[in-house]
């Protein structure tokens, strides 16, 4: 997308990412090990086998670590260029996006479509996340613009254009498995046998001839080739652990249970999850998926179809449930929502019903939401109080988005129709504009009272103004946050169960100081409590190991995002 729309299309994807993005802190157990990872690649001039505080990391291929390390050599350590990767991939799917809008139906629509994107729920969260996500997303969306040229293309290619198309096909796919293995490939190709049958049903012979048109051997072929640079010497140097773990374990083995005891919904979890995924475009999406009837005699739909649904297909069964997993299929959604060049604006009955149902239900919940947190934060005692203005911020985030967004959506273009004839221009940037300014006043917010209330970085805040001893050992709180925060500043390293610590943890040699998890709150599992208790609670058998004539002991607690509990941590050093 060489033009100036694609320009501000791609200019947006910062806009909208960025703010926050800074002073967030690294989230769930996924961010710091992604982040660490590359870190320690790069210490050990590893490109290879990625690391994690010195053990093998097999959970992702290395483009993400490869990825990142260009942003750290540029900005440093910190948040910003552990994230930009994901930035920068959402932005660049935008744009595919948008071409494969312009070549399906119009600019416009394309334009649209890749707008669309850049403004759900689940880009607003994963577009700024230090994860594999996004950068799979680009090489998955990027396969099938190719796979759309092949099998819609009206004339012949010239042999330059031809030898251009296989190696955009080739490299999309090799981008995709490199970021996150082989969903990446398993996804589109099954997206085009749905496309064949059922949806091709009654038009399958003419569409197995357009397959003929896809050079399926040489693409993945040369996509293997590449792969494969990186695999053999990543199997060799691991004695084959690198694909019995990272397929193994982290593919095979979460599809047949859940992960990290997960509570499992076969079937149902991505119905429940897909509006709110969605927003606030799902408050339109009767017309993405219903308007015009059964789609076999609509290839294009068809295709689109086939594309949204294959994720369902794979991951409603799949043991390990995440909202995200079946965000590779939503391009297609968006392409469909947009088709015809336009802001969606609902015209039927059944649309319109369908936009206040998903719109009054997300603002009921926001409410619900709200004055339920009222009457129970009285039950947040202390520093606890901490985790009440990012619960409602979450709250007013969901209404923003799903409640108020779509009825702005709707706003835009009456005011784009209302400057006599009727301008897109107009429409999508009154649009664009107010929705950046809600939802950067929003995530900015929160990340700041993230920040604030997160323990590993309070943690690293309280070295920082009394100075970082030469060694630090954690013994029960053992967050990979820590190790990014702390293992550049002092010699940092997980202990024991805190029950088991003692004054010999302490090295003769060198300045000690342990970080002993004492206690733990689950604020979300203490609602109705009037008086929230600790789950976890050894603070009278760590204190009463320890003179205080000889010890120093401080207290600091925080907010653990990765198990959204509130802890204690008691802060232990030789007098």
């Amino acid at each position: 997308m060489r033009s100036l729309p694609g320009f501000l299309l791609f200019v947006f994807s910062f806009l909208i990412l960025i703010p926050g993005t800074v002073t967030l802190p690294l989230m769930d157990r996924d961010e710091p090990r992604f982040a660490q990872a590359t870190l320690e690649m790069m210490e050990t001039e590893q490109w290879v086998i990625p690391y994690f505080d010195g053990e093998y990391r097999f959970d992702k291929p290395p483009l993400t670590y490869w990825w990142m390390r260009i942003h750290y050599l540029i900005l440093g350590k910190g948040e910003l260029a552990a994230r930009l990767h994901s930035i920068f991939a959402a932005g660049l799917t935008a744009l595919v996006i948008a071409r494969l809008g312009g070549f399906l139906y119009t600019r416009r629509a394309g334009i649209l479509a890749g707008f669309g994107f850049l403004t759900i729920t689940q880009t607003l969260v994963h577009g700024r996340l230090c994860v594999a996500d996004m950068p799979m997303i680009l090489g998955l969306t990027a396969t099938m613009d190719a796979f759309v040229r092949y099998l819609f293309r009206e004339s012949e290619w010239s042999r330059g254009e031809a030898w251009g198309h296989l190696l955009y096909l080739a490299s999309a796919l090799a981008v995709g498995f490199l970021a996150k293995g082989p969903i990446a490939w398993i996804v589109p190709c099954l997206a085009i046998a749905l496309y064949v049958w059922p949806f091709g049903r009654g038009a399958s012979k003419e569409r197995l001839q357009h397959l003929r048109r896809i050079p399926w051997m040489a693409s993945f072929g040369l996509a293997t080739g590449v792969c494969l640079i990186w695999a053999i010497p990543a199997l060799v140097q691991t004695e084959g652990k690198f694909f019995e773990v990272g397929i193994g374990t982290h593919v095979v083995e979460r599809g047949l249970r859940p992960f990290n005891d997960r509570i499992e919904f076969p079937g149902v979890y991505y119905l429940a999850t897909i509006i709110p995924s969605l927003l606030p475009w799902s408050a339109f999406s009767w017309k993405a998926l219903f308007r015009g009837g059964w789609p076999k005699s609509d290839p294009k739909r068809s295709l689109l179809l086939s594309w949204y649904l294959t994720p369902f297909l794979i991951f409603s069964f799949y043991s390990t449930q995440l909202p995200h997993y079946v965000m590779p299929g939503f391009a297609a959604f968006l392409l469909l929502l947009f088709r015809d060049g336009e802001l969606p604006v609902p015209e039927s009955s059944r649309e319109r019903v369908w936009l206040y149902a998903t719109t009054g239900g997300t603002l009921l919940f926001t409410i619900g939401g709200l004055i339920f947190l009222g009457l129970v934060q009285a039950n947040f005692k202390g520093e606890m109080r901490a985790v009440v203005p990012i619960i409602a911020t979450g709250l007013v985030a969901v209404a923003f988005v799903g409640g108020i967004a779509p009825f702005l959506v709707l706003l835009s273009s009456r005011f784009g129709r209302s400057k006599g004839n009727p301008s897109l221009k107009i429409s999508l940037t009154s649009f664009a504009v107010l929705f950046l300014l809600g939802t950067s006043g929003i995530t900015c917010f929160m990340a700041d009272k993230l920040r604030s209330a997160n323990l590993s970085t309070r943690i690293e805040s309280y070295f920082a103004e009394g100075g970082f001893p030469d060694r630090i050992v954690s013994h029960g709180y053992g967050e990979p946050s820590l190790v990014f925060y702390l293992s550049d500043k002092a010699d940092f390293e997980f202990g024991t169960h805190p029950s088991e610590v003692n004054t010999s943890d302490f090295d003769t040699a060198v300045e000690t100081t342990l970080l002993v998890r004492t206690r733990t709150w689950s604020p979300l599992e203490g609602f109705f409590e009037t008086d929230i208790q600790p789950k976890f609670d050894v603070l009278e058998t760590v204190t009463g190991k320890f003179d205080r004539s000889k010890y120093k002991l401080e207290f600091l607690e925080g907010y653990n995002p990765a198990r959204t509990t509130w802890e204690e941590v008691a802060v232990i050093s030789r007098r």
